[in-house]
């Protein structure tokens, strides 16, 4: 059995396409197909079901999948502690929400390893399903998802039947994160009508898996039609400082990271639900020393948190 043909049923079920994950595989198409009909001759099984509507996983192929996904990760392990031919290198993966809270956390981490030890860390940020599937893959050890608590119990379902563990992190509502000289800095609660005429900045890939909506709107304030879409954080606050009739659904800050950036952040009554920070992780995999440091960190972080 080829490793690498593993690989490849993971991605497709991943991307529930085979001509999708012959892209992102940077492989012919008929080439992908031609590598899981060896798979499913050689190991007497049907993984995929091709269907009108496209491939679904089959009984037997999903149990095979988990089995798969398992063994990938488990390799991955190994190569990130021998690959260098020294068993000290300090791994570690991560997928999170776009979260200040959660990155100075993870630059406090990275700031306490031994650089006199060979290093390797992999921080990314996506949303919930990105983080879900990147651990699922192998691609991230552990991760975070945040999610409207009221979809808890679909979530942890879901978790659950996907063979993942997961525990709870922070519990907050979200607050409208303006600059210091947007027009409604100066109050301390805003009404449910008086965001409507500004720029709201939306995270553009925020799908939920069992929501109806393809956004959720993080209240239930009216929305106007003023919206600038961003796919990476590394621009907001260069949007919030430099336009002023900007902002952002935000959960708390640290009090440093609003001083640095000359923000606020403000109440809405309208912004009513409660959201969840959630730590993700394999079943089979245990918390590592690496992993629990930055968790400590992650705790301490939250301490620090902006409270209104």
């Amino acid at each position: 059995m080829n490793v690498q043909h593993l690989k490849y049923i993971i991605e497709v079920q991943r991307t529930g396409s085979i001509s999708q994950a012959a892209e992102n595989l940077y492989m012919s198409q008929p080439n992908l197909s031609k590598a899981i009909r060896e798979l499913e001759a050689q190991m007497g099984l049907t993984i995929f079901r091709r269907t009108s509507k496209g491939i679904e996983v089959t009984a037997k192929g999903q149990v095979f999948l988990e089995h798969a996904r398992q063994i990938t990760a488990q390799i991955a392990a190994l190569e990130s502690l021998y690959k260098s031919g020294d068993s000290g290198k300090q791994f570690f993966s991560i997928s999170v929400p776009r979260s200040s809270y959660v990155a100075k956390a993870f630059s406090r981490f990275s700031a306490s390893l031994n650089e006199s030890q060979p290093i390797e860390l992999d921080y990314m940020e996506t949303n919930t399903m990105g983080t879900i599937n990147n651990v699922i893959n192998g691609r991230s050890n552990i991760g975070i998802i945040r999610f409207n608590k009221k979809y808890e119990d679909s979530f942890a379902k879901y978790l659950k039947e996907k063979r993942l563990i997961f525990s709870h992190l922070l519990e907050f509502t979200y607050l409208a994160l303006m600059h210091r000289e947007h027009p409604l800095a100066g109050q301390p609660d805003l009404g449910p009508d008086q965001l409507k005429d500004y720029l709201e900045l939306i995270y553009g890939d925020c799908a939920l898996p069992f929501a109806a909506e393809e956004r959720e709107a993080y209240g239930n304030q009216p929305l106007g039609a003023k919206y600038i879409y961003l796919y990476e954080r590394g621009s907001l606050f260069d949007l919030l400082s430099q336009n002023h009739r900007t902002y952002i659904w935000s959960p708390p800050l640290p009090a440093e990271t609003l001083q640095r950036f000359d923000l606020v952040q403000r109440k809405c009554e309208a912004a009513d639900h409660i959201y969840c920070d959630m730590l993700i992780k394999e079943k089979h995999n245990n918390i590592t020393a690496l992993e629990q440091r930055f968790l400590d960190e992650l705790a301490a972080t939250r301490q620090e948190l902006s409270t209104l």
